[in-house]
This record gives structure tokens, sequence and C-alpha cells, in this order.
């Protein structure tokens, strides 16, 4: 029924004289209804798209293989749409095959100079270029730079989504309009306009503050093609370990991460790496899992698989911010804390503007120590982008503690609510033993205790896995053992 479905509808819209694909007409001609079809009281067509539209978008998910057309059906419509797939050239591969585009990839159109005159075309230039360089900072985001106009139909050849823009001048008022769509769908996903003088401006500073903005709305991993993608991706019924559907679904595992999940995702990746091993954030992923097993349970085994991974991938992709940022993250939990921070500030310089990265790195900061500058890249990301990890927090808190300031510290605290996560507990009942609430304090210590019941075996380990400031890690475990001992538990 389906087949057929699919065959008639778009038989009929590719003849010049094609039927109207209304539901009466398809009924009759594909599903065999008779004359006196009456929509109302027989939804067999409605139903029937519905079908259809999911398995279409479940194959091209994981069975289309070497097809060059992606046929969709758009909702609200029986009208099929077709995307045109781009093939590589054959010359530069020895058996010629065919690749279709990958959905991490963005086109990225000239921005278009809409006044009359052009005398200030420099400016629309000069945007142009900082927007690309910005883009490309997104290792995750394959780029495509399109310097001409093309037709609509080269257009939705080059990418999965596509970016284009203009400047329009009006005496001394610039006003940029830009927009982000999805060439499966022709589905606007996102746009923005500003508005400047040119006579109050800084014409660099602008182009570099707006590029710079554009870029993390869109390509950041809290930007809309990141959650276009997540929201494409079905991860209970995903037949093929695709990798970006795995990767993308452990920045979710990263929002909230517990050693369940840990455990869980490790599975998957581990597979995807071994079908697909040039892949280098996968490994850099796999690097971050086994480092976050090992801060769970101190499987020194875990540890040592997290350093080898790490290296495989900076050895896949030395200039990839992913790699540099996980590779130092197991650096740190292993204690080589000068080439962690060596490694940490790579990352950095990889994409500053890069939110969640930088805040990471932020929190890394805290941990190792560095204070000040930790705290102000934490507090940066978290300023821009409202889905920062809650996790932040945890470098705040030490940011406050360090200074004395335990209210503030609670307050950092209690943001890092993460019931699962032992460390939310710990350092509020750090927080709270500082301000000398006391019941509170022993309230946490038995969450903790409901959370790593086996955390009082190693405290100094588990508290020193992460926070490897001498001073701050003393001060934690005092609280701790101080709680400890006023509720009459043995501590080793």
């Amino acid at each position: 029924m389906l087949r057929n479905f699919l065959s008639f509808i778009v038989q009929e819209s590719l003849k010049e004289d094609g039927m109207a694909l209304k539901q009466y007409s398809i009924a009759i001609h594909a599903f065999g209804r008779n004359p006196d079809f009456d929509a109302t009281a027989d939804p067999i067509v409605r139903i029937q798209a519905g079908r259809l539209r999911r398995n279409l978008e479940l194959y091209y998910q994981d069975e289309a293989g070497d097809d060059t057309v992606v046929i969709s059906l758009p909702k609200g419509s029986y009208a099929p749409t077709f995307t045109y797939l781009e093939i590589k050239d054959s010359s530069n591969h020895s058996d010629g095959e065919k690749t279709t585009k990958v959905n991490n990839s963005l086109a990225v159109f000239p921005i278009k100079d809409l006044s009359s005159e052009r005398d200030q075309h420099y400016i629309v230039e000069g945007f142009n270029e900082e927007l690309l360089m910005e883009l490309t900072r997104y290792k995750e985001l394959q780029v495509i730079r399109v310097k001409e106009e093309v037709n609509d139909r080269t257009k939705n050849s080059l990418a999965r989504f596509s970016l284009e823009g203009s400047f329009r001048f009006s005496g001394k008022t610039v006003k940029i309009s830009i927009s982000v769509a999805d060439s499966y769908t022709n589905q606007l996903l996102w746009s923005t306009q500003e508005k400047f003088n040119i006579d109050d401006s800084d014409l660099i500073q602008v182009q570099e503050d707006l590029a710079t903005s554009v870029a993390q709305q869109i390509a950041d991993v809290s930007g809309v093609i990141f959650e276009k993608l997540f929201a494409d991706t079905n991860w209970e019924k995903t037949r093929s370990l695709q990798a970006y559907a795995i990767y993308m679904h452990f920045y979710k595992y990263n929002k909230n991460p517990t050693e369940k999940s840990a455990n869980d995702l490790l599975e998957k990746v581990t597979l995807l790496v071994k079908n697909e091993p040039d892949f280098a954030p996968g490994w850099a992923v796999l690097t971050n899992l086994y480092a976050d097993a090992y801060m769970f349970g101190l499987n020194r085994q875990f540890l040592d698989q997290a350093l080898s991974f790490g290296i495989k991938s900076i050895e896949l992709q030395a200039n990839n911010q992913v790699c540099q940022a996980y590779y130092a993250y197991a650096l740190l939990i292993n204690d080589q804390l000068d080439e962690a921070e060596i490694h940490f500030e790579k990352a950095l310089s990889l994409n500053p503007n890069a939110l969640y990265y930088s805040g990471a790195i932020g929190w890394a900061y805290c941990l190792l120590g560095k204070l000040d500058e930790g705290y102000s890249l934490i507090r940066k990301s978290m300023e821009r982008d409202f889905q920062y990890p809650k996790w932040f927090h945890m470098g705040t808190f030490l940011y406050h503690l360090n200074r004395g300031e335990y209210s503030k510290a609670l307050i950092e605290a209690n943001k890092l609510d993460k019931p699962d996560l032992y460390w939310s507990p710990l350092i509020k009942l750090v927080a709270c033993y500082k301000l000398s609430l006391l019941e509170q304090s022993d309230a946490h210590l038995n969450e903790l205790m409901e959370v790593k019941p086996n955390f009082f075996d190693h405290p100094k380990e588990y508290v020193k896995a992460l926070v490897k400031s001498e001073t701050l890690s003393v001060e934690i475990l005092s609280a701790v053992d101080a709680v400890v001992k006023a509720s009459e538990m043995s501590f080793p």
C-alpha cells in the first residue's frame, strides 16, 4: 500500500500535467477506493501519509546507501519534495564511488549587499570573512563555502543546511539579516536581524562580535543545527551506528552524566569506533567516557583506556578541539597536571568562542586551582548559553569556597541539582558545614551515602580524582570528616 502511495505521488509530481494530489485522487488511484470515496468517513490517505512520512525518514536515516535523491513528504501536504544529493567527482576515487552529503554540513552562501550603491560593500565582505572563520572553528560541522549564486537545485545538493544573509544600508544605519534553512525540508530553522550605526561603531569589532554570536547560535552544541540533528535521530530504534547520532547523544549524556549512563553509552561508542576507526571525535568521546567511568568507580583500567584513546584521537586529528579537550581531561584525572594544562590551552585556542568547551575548560581550570581564569570562562559560557551543563556549578562552587564566600558557595552547590551524581550532595554538604548548617549537612551526608555507598571506603581518592588543588581538596575532605564524626560514622 505504501509503495503504491509513494509511486503514485512521485509520478504525478513529475508529470507536467499531473493530477492535483488531494485525498480523493490518491484514494482512487493509489488505494483503489470507489468513486464515491468520502475522506471524512475513510481517513486512509491521512493515516497512510503519516506512515509513509515516518518510513521515508527511517529509510534515509538507516538504509539509503548511495541514493542520490531524498524524497520527503512535508507535513500538511501530499506533494513530495525532492532533494538532490552531491555526487563526488569520480576522479578523486579509484572506484568512482558516490557519496551523499553528510548531515552535519552547512553551505554558506555569499552575504548579499542589497544597497543600490556598493560603496560600502567592504563591510559586507569583511563580515562574510569573519563569519566563515568563526564557523570553521567548529570541527564537528562541515562548512562549505559557496562563492557565487547557484540555482535552487544546486543549492539543495550542496549541504544538509544552508546559511544566507543580506546587508541593507540606509544612510549611516546598517541592517543585517541572517537565516539558516534545512535543505531536506526547506524549513527555515533560525533567523536573526541586527542594526548598527556606522559612525557610532567600531566596524571591525561589530563584525567580529556578530560573527561570533551567529556561529555560536548555529554551530555550538546547543545551537540550532545540533538540536535539529539530535531531534532527527531515533536513539532507541537506530539500527545502524551513525557517527554523529552517537556523537550528539554523548553531548546529551554530558548534560547529566551518571555512572549508569556512562556504561550504557560506552558500549555503543566502542562499536562506533570499531566500524569507523578514523573518526577522531569518536575516540575522544571514548576518552571522556572512560575517564568518567574511572571517576565514578576508581577502576584503574578505565583510566588507562582513557589515556590510550586520548592519544589515538590526537594522532588522528590534533587540531580538533574535542580531541584536545578530552585528552586533557584524562591527563588531569591521571595527575599529569602540567601536560593537561597544555592541552586545555590548546583546546581553548582552537575555538575560544565555543560556549560549551570554554565553560568546560573553565571548570577544569577551577579543578586545577586556576580559579580566577576558570571562573571567568564559566561565567561567560553561562551568560550566553542558558543550556549549559549544571556541573559547571562545581567550578563556581570551588571559586567561592576558596574565597571563603560560603553563602555564595552554597548557592552554586544547590544549582548542581543532579541527584544521581555524587558530587551534588558532596559539595552541598561542604557548603552547609562551612555555614554551620549542621542539620542540612547531615541530610546531605545521608544523600551521599545513598548515591555512592562506597564513597567512604576511599574518600580521598574520590575527591582527588577531580579536585587537584591541594588546598581545596583538603578543605572538602576536612568538612566531610567533621560531618562524619558528628554523625558518629566511621571514616577511613
